[in-house]
């Protein structure tokens, strides 16, 4: 692990909030994990297509697969393989990853985006393409340029809403169809929402919701996190990206927030970050900030289920209201719960006691 990301000092008086796992993977790791996946992904395609055959030979029509269904009722298993490409739009190349088909044309897609200086590979490994095979989504996954198998940036500006566009270019440019679900974790969530809000202003009618994984603050750069905003050798301008966030409006759009819990140092700063948390929420009127407690800021590697669970919750309430708190979080084998709502009578309130501080519990 090259990295240890800080989530810096507490507000107002300085006191750690949180170490993160790595965010920042060495390239030479992320290189070896993409051509790993490159490779199974080629073997996978070579024995779906020798299975689809002999199925072919030795099926009747309607018989159940594997899955569980007729094939007539859903997309062959191979559609689930992830597949990659390298994609030129607004000036950089990315690498995008995706898998599953879409049930009719109105049906969301999933789009993922990784944490400072992760690749997509290493960053949701708990989650893709579990995602798209078990809630039968579209779902891709994006490499910013300099990470993982995409080619560096070249000379130029970089922030967060560069970023945010430029994903969303790479969508256009690969054909891939909306609505979107934007997806991100730790600084990919503030490029989540950037992207969000972009393509709410555009088309309201692009945006399907939002699931922001334990995300970066639009603030935290200069108020629990001054150092190190860089990527791929780039300085990013993170004020741009918090000047931008100010004014994100996704409407009715639906939001899940999720925070990581396992973590003493974030108990310490608990009333910045849930209150923070429950901004980025507020951008939309149909919000929930759920609590993952047994899960460390790596959320997909812990706690993947949660993941799984708010993206559900999104797509299912894409065209209504979530309640104050979804079903999807009552999980009797999980103590996930909801922590604020903007469904609440009067407004965002909380509906959870704050964490317990760093000595309970931890």
């Amino acid at each position: 692990m090259a990295e240890t990301r800080r989530r810096g000092e507490g507000h107002p008086a300085p006191a750690p909030r949180r170490l993160l796992p790595t965010e920042a993977k060495s390239t030479s790791k992320a290189k070896a994990a993409a051509a790993l996946l490159s490779l199974m992904t080629a073997l996978c395609t070579l024995c779906a297509c020798t299975a689809q055959g002999t199925n072919a030979a030795t099926q009747p029509s309607g018989v159940p697969t594997r899955a569980g269904t007729s094939p007539s009722a859903r997309s062959a298993p191979a559609d689930y393989i992830p597949t990659g490409r390298d994609v030129a739009a607004a000036g950089v190349v990315q690498h995008l990853t995706c898998a599953g088909a879409k049930d009719e044309p109105s049906s969301p897609t999933v789009v993922m985006i990784a944490g400072l200086g992760a690749s997509s590979t290493d960053a949701w490994a708990g989650v893709f393409p579990t995602d798209a095979q078990d809630l039968s989504m579209r779902t891709c996954m994006v490499d910013r340029p300099g990470l993982g198998r995409s080619p560096d940036r070249p000379d130029g500006p970089d922030s967060p809403v560069i970023n945010a566009s430029e994903i969303r270019a790479a969508l256009a440019a690969a054909g891939e169809q909306g609505p979107f679900i934007f997806a991100g974790w730790s600084y990919g969530g503030l490029v989540a929402l950037l992207a969000a809000g972009q393509a709410h202003a555009s088309d309201p009618a692009s945006l399907a919701g939002l699931v922001l994984v334990d995300p970066t603050l639009p603030d935290e750069y200069r108020t629990i996190d001054p150092e190190g905003w860089e990527e791929a050798g780039q300085v990013l301008d993170m004020a741009a990206g918090e000047s931008a966030a100010t004014g994100v409006r996704l409407g009715d759009a639906p939001v899940v927030v999720l925070v990581a819990g396992d973590n003493a140092l974030s108990r310490a700063n608990w009333d910045f970050v849930l209150q923070g948390m429950r901004d980025v929420g507020s951008t939309s009127a149909d919000y929930v900030v759920v609590d993952t407690p047994d899960a460390s800021h790596d959320i997909a590697a812990d706690d993947p289920a949660v993941i799984l669970a708010a993206l559900q919750t999104v797509a299912a309430a894409a065209h209504s209201s979530m309640p104050a708190c979804p079903p999807a979080f009552h999980a009797a084998d999980h103590d996930w719960s909801c922590l604020a709502s903007d469904n609440e009578p009067g407004g965002s309130s909380a509906t959870a006691s704050p964490l317990p501080s760093a000595g309970e519990g931890s």
